[in-house]
């Protein structure tokens, strides 16, 4: 079995192998990335409480975090799906027009997304400034793991199929 060959660049793909490609990216982005940034940022909440030995934790935090991950994941597509979409639609635009996406090219685009979402102030915790580091370092990981996650799922949606054989 060989691996699949990137699609020809120099013969120009149809309009429907754009489109599809757009969507499917598109779509993984808007439909994965709100709950795995919403379980990325519960879990990390709780990891900050734990490291800290905040007086908070204890089994009531660890309940906590189950009742945070339950509602957390419905209501991440209120508060991450629009951040979570435009990403999805860099994303599906450079592979639709460009190619396949490197790893390097991903980072510095969730890193990206993550200073958007700082910078719009609809980030929860900070009310537009971050007291501290802890908590900026939650919002970069937050918008940064979804994307590498995504993006891994996704990296591929450039690649030609493989030819089918009678």
């Amino acid at each position: 079995m060989t691996d699949p060959t990137p699609l020809d660049w120099r013969r120009q793909p149809t309009g429907g192998d754009r489109l599809l490609i757009i969507f499917r990216v598109v779509a993984t982005f808007a439909l994965l990335g709100p709950p795995l940034g919403a379980l990325t940022f519960s879990g990390l909440f709780w990891l900050n409480a734990y490291l800290r030995h905040s007086p908070d934790f204890g089994p009531d935090m660890m309940h906590g975090f189950g009742m945070m991950a339950l509602m957390g994941v419905p209501m991440s597509y209120v508060i991450g799906g629009l951040p979570a979409t435009i990403t999805g639609a860099g994303f599906a635009v450079w592979q639709a027009f460009r190619g396949p996406v490197s790893f390097s090219f991903a980072m510095a685009f969730g890193l990206a997304s993550a200073l958007g979402v700082g910078a719009s102030g609809h980030w929860l915790l900070s009310e537009g400034a971050f007291p501290d580091r802890s908590q900026f370092a939650l919002l970069l990981l937050t918008c940064l793991v979804p994307t590498l996650i995504c993006w891994s799922i996704t990296r591929n949606a450039a690649i030609a199929p493989p030819q089918e054989t009678p």
